[in-house]
C-alpha cells in the first residue's frame, strides 16, 4: 500500500511538473487552498503552546501531501517571508536556514577567490 501510494504521488508530481512548464501557474496545485488560513500563521502572543504545536503539525501534514512544496519554499525565501508557514517549515525555521544559505554560499566564494 505505501508503494503504491509512493507511486501513485510521484506520478502526481510529473503530471504537475508537466503542467508547470507547459505554462499552468504552479500556485494551481497548492495543498493548502481549501485549508484554514489560520493553520498556516505565526505563533500568536497569548497562544498555548500546546495548541500552536497542533497547528503546526496539522501544517506540516498539510505540506507534506503538496506536491508543490519546492516552489512555495523557493518562493518563501525569494520573498524573504518569514512569518507564516511555507513550503514546510516555520518561518523561524526558512530565518535559520536562510542564514545558513547565505553563509554556505559566502564560504563558497570565499574558497574560489583565490
Amino acid at each position: 500500500m505505501t508503494s503504491e501510494l509512493a507511486e501513485t504521488n510521484a506520478d502526481r508530481q510529473q503530471a504537475v511538473a508537466q503542467q508547470i512548464r507547459a505554462g499552468v501557474p504552479w500556485g494551481v496545485f497548492i495543498e493548502c487552498a481549501y485549508k484554514d488560513p489560520a493553520t498556516f500563521d505565526p505563533k500568536n502572543a497569548g497562544e498555548k503552546q500546546d495548541h500552536y504545536e497542533q497547528r503546526r503539525q496539522a501544517a506540516s501534514a498539510i505540506c507534506a501531501r503538496c506536491v508543490v512544496i519546492e516552489q512555495c519554499l523557493a518562493e518563501a525565501y525569494k520573498l524573504k517571508d518569514y512569518d507564516t508557514f511555507r513550503g514546510g517549515l516555520t518561518g523561524d525555521e526558512r530565518r535559520s536556514t536562510a542564514k545558513q544559505r547565505a553563509g554556505a554560499a559566502i564560504r563558497r566564494l570565499r574558497a574560489n577567490k583565490i
